[in-house]
């Protein structure tokens, strides 16, 4: 094999080395959505949650 053809394998190697990483990381840290909200008839807005809870809590 050349030079070329292993580096283009290492390079492999190491993305899929920090895709693991960022996966298993984010099994540890909190759930962040946008969830949509209905609004009218055919409208919706976001609404950001953590963990499922609103991530902003309104006072009206």
């Amino acid at each position: 094999m050349t030079l070329s053809v292993l580096n283009v394998i290492w390079v492999g190697v190491a993305l899929a080395v920090i895709g693991g990483m960022l996966i298993t990381l984010s099994k540890f840290g909190p759930r962040i959505a946008l969830e949509p909200l209905p609004v009218g008839v055919r409208g919706s807005r976001f609404r950001l949650t953590v963990n499922g809870e609103p991530a902003f809590k309104r006072s009206r």
